[in-house]
Parts: structure tokens; sequence; C-alpha cells
């Protein structure tokens, strides 16, 4: 029984170099000598552990040529590929099985309007605007002031984006934990967007009746027209905020999460 057809190529290893006489090298669970005269078809030396090319001939070695580096590399990555790719495949159908498919797209669709797309769009000068994801809003609420972070970009990362990380992975948490309870998951997306909503509310309201605060200390009547104006200020920067994209994709899609939880934990 004869390895390969004449001429046939398999990819080796090399064992043994030829610095003290003929090498040695491992092809298709054989080992053959090889000589420099005589097998080798590459302008380096071979070196052990290096792959190379073995040419046979039947049973009989015919050539050895070192794999070119970049070929090797390229081989690396399309094997690195094709176990991700199997392993994702593998994930995506226990998913489906465990969610279906509604459930999967709006988490999805949850990640897009939290990291992708803008949830809100503040006017600076004229036209200019500045837009922020749910993930850079987060960032904001930490800067304390509310309005003066977004007016002016201010904020970074902190305890909240650990956590908003945490709820945009925690409906897979049915995967990896075979328990009702990891159902809970798939709300924690919806329970942490109102957290931030009632955070944004009160870190507003608190902004805006500090800056009214300071303005009526001047006293009457000068302290109900700086109140006036503060609250007209108020109402303009307000005024310039628009809602985005990102807001009604999340919102939809941590509603329809939320409802598969309860469905999930009513069975």
């Amino acid at each position: 029984m004869t390895l390969a057809s004449p001429s046939a190529a398999l990819r080796g290893s090399i064992l043994r170099d030829t610095q003290a006489g003929p090498g040695l090298i491992s092809v298709a669970g054989r080992q053959f000598s090889f000589t420099l005269e005589q097998h080798w078809r590459s302008e380096r030396p071979p070196t052990v552990g290096a792959r190379v090319d073995v040419q046979l001939n039947g049973d009989e070695l015919a050539g050895v040529a070192l794999v070119d580096d970049a070929q090797l590399a390229k081989e690396m990555a399309s094997q690195a590929a094709g176990q991700v790719a199997a392993h994702g495949q593998q994930l995506l159908g226990r998913a489906l099985a465990e969610f279906g498919k509604a459930p999967l797209v709006a988490l999805g669709a949850l990640w897009l309007g939290w990291f992708a797309f803008a949830w809100i769009s503040v006017r600076i000068i004229g036209t200019q605007t500045v837009s922020f994801s749910f993930w850079d809003m987060v960032k904001l609420l930490s800067a304390g002031n509310a309005l003066e972070a977004m007016q002016y970009g201010q904020g970074g990362f902190g305890f909240w984006n650990v956590v908003a990380l945490a709820c945009a992975l925690a409906p897979l948490l049915p995967l990896v934990w075979r328990d009702r309870r990891a159902s809970f998951g798939l709300a924690a997306p919806l329970l942490f967007m109102l957290l931030q909503a009632a955070r944004l509310y009160w870190g507003i309201q608190s902004a805006a009746g500090e800056m009214q605060k300071q303005m009526g200390g001047l006293g009457n009547p000068m302290g109900r027209a700086m109140q006036d104006i503060g609250g007209q200020m108020l109402d303009a920067m307000l005024k310039s905020i628009s809602l985005g994209l990102g807001l009604y994709l999340s919102v939809a899609a941590a509603l329809v999460l939320g409802f598969s939880a309860l469905v999930r934990l009513r069975r």
C-alpha cells in the first residue's frame, strides 16, 4: 500500500536537520531520511520544526521543500477562521434552539442601537450638531452635570459602562446557565435603559434647579428676571436635542427581549 500516487505532494515537518548527516522528516504518519544533495529543493537550509512540502514517488521520497512563510500564515489564518466559523455556527444553532429567531434578531438590533447608532443629537452652533450613542450617554452621565456633559462632550469610561456591557451580554445567559432564573437576563437591557433614563431625568432636573437657584440668588426683581432667563436657556438647550434612530431601535429591541423573558418565565 502506498501513501500517495507518484509525485503527490504532502505536508510534513522536519524532525532532524542535515548538519550531522541525513535529515529526518515526518509525513503522513511515517518518517523519511533526506539529504541536501538528493532531496532538498529550497534555497534556505532545513531547520528542526519547519513545515515542508514533501514529494513522494510511491513509497520513495522524491523531494522536500520549505513551505513559504506567507503561505503557511495564510493556511493557519484560514484554519483558524474555519474553526471560528464552525464554533460560531454551533453557537448560533444552540442560540436558535434556545431562544428562537425573534429574540436573537432583537439582541443584534439592541447592540446596534446601543453602540453603533446615535440616540440623541445636540445642536451646538447653527447647524453644527454632536451625536451621542447610548454608550456615549452612559459615559456622559458619569460626568456629574448632565446638561454640561451633553453640551461639552465630557465623561469617561466608568462603573456604569461595565454594567452596560454586562447587560448587553446578559440575554445570552441561558446559553451558559441552565436555570430558569437565567431568563431574567433577557430583561436586563430594558431595566438598565429605564434606570439610565431616570438618572438622565434627575440629572437634568438637578442641573436646571441649580442653575435657577444661582440666578435667583441675586434678589428681586433681578433674581426673578435671571430665573426667567435661566428657564429660557434651559428650554433652548432641550429644544436643541433631537432623538436618533438608535433610541427607537434600542427601545423596540429591549421590549422584544423583555417580552421574551416574560414568556420564558411563564412556561
